[in-house]
C-alpha cells in the first residue's frame, strides 16, 4: 500500500478562474522553496479601508468570513469564523509580500492568499469528502475536499496542512504521508487563492470535526462523476476534480 501513488493527469486549461502550475507526485518534505510562507515583517494594517473600497466597487458582495485557525494541540472545535485572524498576502510564486485579516481576504479585494487541500484516498481508490457545516458562510452544506483551509500568517504550508488535517478529520501528522501534487490560482466572486494540493492514502479511521463539518465518507470516483454539476459539491472541488483529472493507480 505504501508504494502506491496518487496520480494527477493535468488538463491544461487557460481560463479566468483556474490554472495549474506544477508539481507531480512530490513528498511534502522535498518541497523546499522560497515560497514556504515565512513570517513577513509587520506592515501597517489597512484592511478596513481596502474592504470598504472593494465593497463599494462591488455592492453585490457582502463581507464574507470562513475557516478556523485553531492550534494543533489540543484539537479545537469551532462554531463560527474569526474576522480578526490574519493571512499572508502572497505573489503567484508563494512569496509573502504583506498580511491581511480574514475579513479583507473575503470581501472582494482579490488579494492572493494561500490555502491547503488534502485529498484522502483509501486503498480501493475511493475519495473521502467532508460535508461542510451549515453555518459556513462560503458554500454551506456542500460536499468538499477532505481537508481544506487557509495558511495563517507566520505558518509554513506544511504546518498549515498538519493543523488543518488534525482539526478537520482528526489525523495527527505522523499518521499519513502527504504528497504535493500541484499549486494553482483559484478566483471566485469574493476571493483569490493560491491553492497547494496534496494527496495521501489512508485506510484507518477518520474523525471528522463535529462542529466544522457534518461528517464525511468515502465516495467511489464514479459516484463523484455522476453528481458533478448537480449542486452536491462545492464549485472549487468540482473544478479541481475535473480539470486536474483525479485518478488512482500504481
Amino acid at each position: 500500500m505504501h508504494n502506491r501513488n496518487i496520480l494527477y493527469t493535468f488538463a491544461k486549461h487557460n481560463t479566468s478562474h483556474i490554472y495549474t502550475h506544477y508539481i507531480y507526485n512530490m513528498n511534502i518534505e522535498d518541497y523546499n522553496t522560497t515560497s514556504s510562507l515565512q513570517a513577513h515583517p509587520q506592515i501597517a494594517d489597512k484592511d478596513a479601508e481596502r474592504c470598504r473600497g472593494s465593497l463599494q466597487a462591488r455592492p453585490q458582495i457582502a463581507e464574507r468570513t470562513a475557516g478556523v485557525g485553531a492550534a494543533l494541540q489540543p484539537r479545537q472545535l469551532v462554531k463560527s469564523d474569526s474576522k480578526t485572524e490574519r493571512f499572508p498576502v502572497v505573489d503567484e510564486d508563494g512569496n509573502v509580500v504583506d498580511s491581511m485579516s480574514r475579513a479583507e481576504a473575503h470581501c472582494g479585494t482579490m488579494r492572493l492568499h494561500p490555502v491547503v487541500h488534502l485529498h484522502v484516498f483509501n486503498s480501493h481508490g475511493d475519495l473521502y469528502l467532508q460535508h461542510r457545516a451549515t453555518w459556513k458562510e462560503v458554500q454551506p452544506d456542500k460536499w468538499d475536499t477532505a481537508t481544506g483551509g487557509h495558511v495563517d500568517y507566520g505558518e509554513t504550508v506544511s504546518e498549515a496542512l498538519a493543523r488543518e488535517v488534525f482539526e478537520e478529520i482528526g489525523l495527527p501528522a505522523n499518521s499519513y504521508t502527504p504528497r504535493l501534487l500541484c499549486k494553482y490560482v483559484y478566483q471566485s466572486d469574493i476571493e483569490r487563492e493560491l491553492v497547494y494540493v496534496f494527496s495521501t492514502i489512508h485506510d484507518g479511521p477518520l474523525s471528522p470535526s463535529a462542529t466544522e463539518t457534518q461528517g464525511g465518507r468515502y465516495w467511489p470516483l464514479a459516484d463523484i462523476k455522476a453528481h458533478i454539476g448537480h449542486h452536491v459539491f462545492t464549485p472549487m472541488f468540482e473544478q479541481e476534480f475535473e480539470r486536474l483529472g483525479l485518478s488512482f493507480g500504481d
